[in-house]
Order: structure tokens, then C-alpha cells, then sequence
């Protein structure tokens, strides 16, 4: 797998350190620097991301050891106000769509997980509660034994 190595190429092919890098995709420079180490792995939008900054495909990213000279001269404008360079066109609407999609799952998972950590709370509250029933239960018990063996 070469992933590590491709990003840091790339990185290099659009000449940004790794935090303009990172201010790409809304990451700081550690982040990138992990990527680049490849003791994490970027989510699926820098990916496609990358995909479509490069030409290459995300299997390709991830299989085949890119070089710069692979990549072909950079098709990247610098934005004047942010300094962080662009593409010069759109991403396709269906990639574009395809992000956005990505955003909703990751908000409706972040919603998931809200939910459930609320369901663990209750639960954890109704054992409790059940923990306690379970205890008198168990003095009743105790205790009609000892009365039934009084009354013989």
C-alpha cells in the first residue's frame, strides 16, 4: 500500500507545506503529517479529493506508487486570498453529490451515537433500578422463609 507515500507526493507536486495542505481539507499540519507517516488514514472526501486534483483513482492512491512526473504539470491557481491553491474548474456534480451525501452520513452517524449514548445512560439507570428490586426480592424471600420457619 502506498497511500502514505502518494499523499506527501502530491502534497509536494502542488509545492505546499503540509499545513497549506491540511487547510485544504480542514485538517492541521500534525494531521497531514500522520497521513503522510501513515499512522492514520485521510476520511473518503480527501480522497476523492485528491482523486480528482491528480487524475489518478482512489485504488491507484492506495495501490501504485505515484511519482510527480506521473502527475503531469499542475492544473492548480493560486487563490489570491486564502493562499491555500485551487482547482482551476469544478468538481463534477456527481463527486460534488457524492460529497455531500458523505457529509449527511457522517452528521446522521454523529446523531446515531448521541442517541445511543443517551439509550446506555437509561439502561444503565433501569439496571440499576432492577439491581435494587433484585436485593429486595431477595430479603422477602429471606424474610417468608424465616416466618414460615417460625410458624412451625
Amino acid at each position: 500500500m502506498y497511500l502514505a507515500e502518494n499523499i506527501q507526493v502530491v502534497r509536494k507536486w502542488l509545492r505546499d507545506s503540509q499545513e497549506t495542505f491540511g487547510a485544504r481539507f480542514s485538517v492541521v499540519r500534525s494531521t497531514v503529517a500522520k497521513w503522510e507517516a501513515g499512522e492514520s488514514q485521510p476520511p473518503v472526501e480527501v480522497l476523492l479529493t485528491l482523486q480528482d486534483l491528480t487524475g489518478k483513482t482512489v485504488a491507484e492512491l492506495v495501490r501504485t506508487k505515484i511519482t510527480a512526473g506521473m502527475l503531469g504539470k499542475s492544473d492548480m491557481v493560486r487563490d489570491s486570498g486564502s493562499g491555500v491553491y485551487e482547482k482551476s474548474e469544478k468538481l463534477p456534480s456527481d463527486i460534488a453529490a457524492l460529497m455531500e451525501a458523505i457529509k449527511s452520513l457522517r452528521s446522521l452517524v454523529e446523531s446515531e451515537r448521541e442517541i445511543a449514548a443517551a439509550a446506555r445512560e437509561e439502561n444503565a439507570r433501569l439496571w440499576k433500578k432492577v439491581e435494587l428490586m433484585e436485593k429486595k426480592l431477595a430479603m422477602l424471600d429471606t424474610e417468608m422463609v424465616r416466618q414460615a420457619g417460625k410458624k412451625k
